[in-house]
């Protein structure tokens, strides 16, 4: 399932999987917070020329609309079984965005 959300000028598409054990859509998932999260970066400029580190970013849609809004930095990161789709997420054809990192949890504690 594929889920679209207009960040400014830029339209971020996100894959996302749903129909799962409860427990395994949690990184997988497009939470509705997401949306305001999105909004205020827009309009207070929470992140612009910030480095950002987002923790257990899931489909990394708030991470991804970070760099669009003007981050100098963005790091996504979640645990291994997430990383693949957050990976996929965040290579998509966003022009004119700072370079987003990707890494699971445990790359980060070793």
């Amino acid at each position: 399932l594929h889920f679209k959300v207009d960040a400014g000028q830029t339209t971020i598409h996100i894959c996302q999987k749903v129909g799962a054990v409860p427990y395994d859509l949690v990184g997988h998932t497009v939470w509705s917070s997401s949306d305001d999260l999105i909004h205020l970066m827009e309009h207070q400029g929470l992140v612009r020329g910030k480095r950002i580190l987002e923790l257990g970013s899931g489909t990394g849609i708030c991470g991804i609309a970070a760099a669009v809004f003007g981050a100098n930095l963005v790091v996504l990161t979640d645990w291994a079984p997430i990383h693949q789709k957050l990976s996929l997420n965040s290579e998509g054809d966003l022009e004119q965005t700072p370079p987003l990192q990707t890494s699971s949890i445990l790359s980060l504690l070793h």
